[in-house]
């Protein structure tokens, strides 16, 4: 019973370690103009930027939480005091739900940009 329970905690573990590496990649939508970058080993979601050759920003999220197929970052931009919390939820290989709540709300669905080998 103990080899069971510890099996099962150890598959848990690895399984829940290397389920953030699925986000890394580049994503885009078509609501905005922002390219998002979510740089991710396989224990963590790294870093999450934002950022727009149209509006000539770089936006760095916070990581709030993180947990097998989703996370949860907050944006804030000082200057005009726009700020959300989104919720990034992934479906497949190729795209995440995004679920904004603050200064806008609503679902974003992105898609991984194609990487050129």
């Amino acid at each position: 019973m103990k080899k069971l329970i510890l099996t099962t905690v150890l598959l848990l573990t690895i399984l829940t370690l290397q389920a953030q590496q699925q986000f890394e990649g580049m994503w885009t939508c078509e609501e905005s103009s922002y390219t998002t970058v979510i740089l991710a080993d396989e224990h963590k979601i790294i870093k999450v930027i934002g950022f727009s050759f149209d509006e000539k920003e770089v936006l760095e999220e916070k990581i709030i939480s993180k947990d097998t197929d989703s996370f949860t970052t907050s944006i804030h931009i000082k200057e005009n005091g726009w700020k959300v919390k989104v919720d990034y939820e992934y479906v497949n290989k190729d795209t995440l739900y995004c679920h904004f709540k603050g200064d806008y709300t609503g679902l974003v669905v992105m898609t991984r940009l194609k990487q050129i080998d």
